[in-house]
């Protein structure tokens, strides 16, 4: 940048050894290595991550049937619900570990937002086992009465469970991505993505059982990120200075928690809607199971095209950060440019892809159903809008403002709640993915697009903070 404060001057040159060493102007060629580095050991977790869910989809439905599928997607869906309450820091937290190279000052961060993190955990976590024993899942949710007994309650508190301690994984992994190691996380997430695919492949044709399919996925994971998490905390202690302070005093006011509240408010509560609230709404009033079963085994599908593009933003974060806080505005743009010729590319050959090649490849995947090519074009066509949405929305996250971005959030929630309720009352699912297609296009994408090119066009960018 053309010139930076003088506290952020003084902060640079007296700092302690680094955590994250570049921090000139002639590091842009490391930058570039370690997020090539990062993208492509991305590209296997992804990878990995993509081939369990594609693959517990035929297992799941072929070996425990459609209605046990069907109930199997309900449970995740209700189990969802305690990371509502739960705070996500988001990128500004990545975008700030980035930018920040005082040993002093990263302990600090890291003390706030552990000591938030863990009180939020330890209550949600509380609040979500005693609302178990007042709410029947089974009740509730006629599609979860085929497992028959207490088997979705224990279902829902297990997954539940697992969510929620997973956020305690969050913050390590927040400084490894700010310090530009994404791809530990990545080798990490390859390692538990096996594992899963391993016991997907082989346990659950053995025991035929929904619970085996439920730890199957998670559990893995879960343990992987846990190790990862360990491993990093003991070779940075530095961040576990005072940790009796940020233990027994978290400072819940802090203004890392205050903008993390405000992030999980709209996105996180955003995707649950976005993603989880159809499907809620077709178990709760849908009494044809194959379209449930569709529209869930459509989102897992969704997800699964989604990990090239997921694979590209995660790394570029801290690159983005890292290259705003030493004045290499060049590297932003030019890193945006790529990143939008990648989506828009990506996205339209695989719309065509589903289109033609869709319909066959679907059926012989979902074993007993069958979607119509203009359902799987609308499914790419929504593709593209999410894709397009993600790149600009992390993006915008480190060098736009937030509250604009928040309010296009909230429109384009309440549109696709609006087109969900639809879907209950009659709406064939490709016109729902048509309907939401524009809606995320017309309130998100091309407002935060017109908005980042004009950011982006400044001369001048500064590194948010927190």
């Amino acid at each position: 940048m053309a010139s930076q404060p003088n506290s952020m001057r003084n902060n640079i040159a007296l700092a302690k050894p680094l955590a994250s060493p570049l921090t000139s102007q002639t590091d842009s060629t490391l930058r570039s290595k370690r997020y090539m580095w990062g993208v492509s050991v991305s590209f296997l977790s992804k990878l990995t991550g993509a081939s369990i869910q594609l693959s517990a989809i035929p297992i799941a439905i072929g070996v425990l049937g459609v209605d046990t599928y069907v109930a199997y997607a309900s449970v995740l869906a209700i189990a969802a619900w305690p990371i509502l309450f739960t705070v996500n820091f988001g990128p500004r937290l990545v975008a700030s570990i980035a930018s920040t190279h005082d040993r002093d000052q990263q302990a600090i961060l890291f003390r706030n937002c552990a000591g938030s993190t863990l009180c939020n955990v330890l209550l949600v976590l509380i609040l979500f086992l005693l609302s178990l024993t007042l709410f029947s899942a089974e009740s509730a949710f006629p599609s979860l009465a085929f497992l028959g007994g207490n088997r979705a309650t224990f279902l829902v508190a297990t997954i539940g469970t697992i969510n929620v301690l997973s956020l305690l994984f969050s913050v390590p992994e927040a400084f490894q991505v700010g310090f530009q190691r994404h791809y530990l996380i990545s080798l990490v997430s390859i390692c538990g993505n096996l594992l899963s695919l391993l016991l997907v492949s082989f346990a659950i044709p053995i025991f035929k059982s929904v619970e085996v399919l439920a730890l199957s996925l998670s559990a893995p994971l879960f343990i992987a990120r846990l190790v990862n998490a360990t491993v990093f905390l003991r070779s940075h202690l530095y961040l576990l200075d005072n940790w009796k302070e940020w233990l027994t005093k978290p400072r819940l006011g802090n203004k890392e928690l205050r903008e993390g509240i405000a992030f999980t408010l709209v996105t996180g509560i955003a995707a649950y809607l976005v993603n989880q609230f159809p499907l809620l709404l077709l178990a709760k009033f849908d009494t044809d199971s194959s379209k449930t079963a569709m529209y869930a085994s459509l989102l897992v599908m969704l997800g699964a095209l989604m990990q090239p593009i997921s694979m590209l933003i995660a790394p570029i974060i801290p690159a983005i950060s890292n290259s705003l806080a030493i004045g290499d505005i060049g590297w932003v743009k030019r890193a945006f440019r790529r990143l939008s010729l990648l989506v828009v590319t990506y996205s339209l050959l695989a719309t065509i892809g589903l289109y033609f090649a869709g319909p066959y490849v679907y059926a012989k995947w979902s074993v007993s159903l069958h979607a119509s090519p203009v359902l799987l074009f609308f499914l790419g066509t929504y593709l593209f809008s999410v894709c397009a949405e993600s790149s600009l929305f992390w993006l915008y996250h480190v060098v736009g403002n937030l509250r604009y971005s928040y309010s296009l959030y909230a429109l384009r929630t309440v549109a696709t709640v609006i087109a969900a309720i639809g879907l209950c009352s009659g709406m064939e699912l490709w016109q729902y993915f048509a309907m939401v297609t524009v809606t995320t296009l017309s309130t998100l994408v091309l407002p935060l697009f017109i908005s980042t090119i004009r950011i982006l066009k400044t001369k001048t960018l500064q590194t948010p903070s927190i």
